[in-house]
């Protein structure tokens, strides 16, 4: 008898540990999805989690970016989405610069609904719902969340803001929700030209100092052209090398052709481009 009662028991007690655990994994993410689902690169989005997600009639969409973003600027963006048949919200979003590091700094201005995952830098942020920020009951939508994002100090090149969306049904489980992704993104600032083409070391003239200048910078570490590292690509082929010398040498010496236009648009966030040389 007691060793069937330890046998009952022992089939009975997984079964309760399941029934516990399963729906509190399902409904963890109401309280916001854990970081790296919007779908930036190397990223997956929140279909990782939710099954059968693609195909929905909603839409998603963030507004507030800026055309073109100024230094330190605060910018309020928006997140909507809507989902007929749906009465369950959540998103995530991020701000990547080129080399898909973190870019500007989120300030959460609805706590109550929002929340911030602040990682150490170069790692980037995430703004995602609350529990409560999942609005459940609301409908089919739209529903939103505003947050406020500021601009960084200096030219990091394009920002691009990756966002993902979960239009749920509300039945407490991953399934029958649908994931929506899209990205926005603001270009830095136009700069004017700075410097002169071919004249690396910004003493208003191209000459054979330069070219010095420049294998000083390339072998033995000496300072990159000025004002910016433009100034130092006289070829024009968006790089800064030993070859940009040698076009120096053949314009001043023997008549070779002078430097470009330096590759313009190609030195985001490292000063901008440098200006064009004129005979």
């Amino acid at each position: 008898m007691w060793v069937d009662h330890v046998r009952k028991f022992a089939f009975v007690l997984p079964l309760l540990v399941t029934a516990f655990f399963i729906p509190q994994f399902i409904n963890a993410f109401s309280a916001g999805p854990p970081d790296g689902k919007t779908g930036a690169p190397g990223e997956g989005l929140c279909s990782d989690c939710h099954l059968n997600s693609s195909g929905g009639d909603g839409s998603l969409s963030l507004s507030g970016v800026p055309a073109e973003y100024t230094f330190d600027q605060t910018y309020t963006l928006t997140v909507t989405i809507e989902d007929p048949d749906q009465q369950r919200w959540g998103f995530e979003i991020t701000a990547s610069d080129p080399l898909n590091n973190a870019a500007g700094v989120f300030t959460i201005t609805d706590a109550v609904n929002t929340q911030l995952s602040d990682n150490a830098a170069p790692l980037k942020d995430y703004v995602k719902h609350t529990s409560t920020g999942t609005m459940l009951g609301v409908q089919d939508g739209p529903v939103s969340w505003n947050i406020d994002w500021t601009a960084p100090s200096s030219d990091v090149g394009q920002i691009t803001f990756y966002l993902a969306g979960n239009g749920a049904n509300g039945n407490f489980a991953n399934t029958g929700d649908f994931i929506y992704s899209t990205s926005v993104s603001a270009p830095a600032p136009a700069q004017e030209c700075q410097g002169i083409c071919g004249d690396a070391n910004s003493d208003e003239s191209v000459n054979v100092s330069d070219a010095v200048w420049i294998i000083n910078f390339v072998f033995i570490g000496g300072p990159g052209p000025q004002p910016v590292f433009a100034c130092g690509d006289a070829n024009a082929d968006s790089s800064v090398n030993v070859s940009d010398s040698v076009w120096i040498i053949n314009f001043v010496f023997v008549g070779g052709d002078p430097p470009g236009t330096c590759a313009p648009g190609a030195w985001e966030g490292q000063g901008g481009d440098c200006c064009e040389f004129a005979i």
